[in-house]
Order: C-alpha cells, then structure tokens, then sequence
C-alpha cells in the first residue's frame, strides 16, 4: 500500500508520515469508538448497522486503490 502513494520513489518519506498518521487517527477512533459504545449500549439494530457500514466503507476503500504492479503471491 506504500508503494501506491509514493509516486516518486519516496517511499520511506511516505511510510514515515503513514506511521505518523496512523498513530493519530487509532487515537481518534478509539475515543470514538468508545463514544458510540456508550451511546449505542446493547442496541443489537445499530450494532449491526455499524458493522454493515464498516464493511462496506471498507469494501469502497479498497476499490479506490489503483496498483501499477500487482504482487501475485499475495
């Protein structure tokens, strides 16, 4: 996943800053995480309206990745 942002050979540029960000944004969905289990509690519709989103969201986020090389043992 590295290799799709560095477009210019600056690969250890771009895994610095991704390491950077990655601990600030798992700081910021844990608070969130921890919000919304207070507010959704034992609602098992919402739950599994958040895991459907999840799932999707994520399904999206992969098909926005576009690879020049594709890594077959993968």
């Amino acid at each position: 996943m590295t290799q799709h942002h560095a477009i210019r050979g600056n690969m250890g540029d771009v895994s610095a800053k991704d390491s950077a960000q990655e601990t600030a944004v798992n700081l910021v969905a844990s608070i969130a995480a921890l919000l919304i289990i207070t507010y959704i509690g034992n609602n098992i519709g919402l739950i599994m309206l958040m895991m459907v989103l999840h799932i999707v969201f994520n399904y999206l986020a992969v098909r926005a990745v576009c690879l020049r090389t594709l890594n077959e043992p993968r």
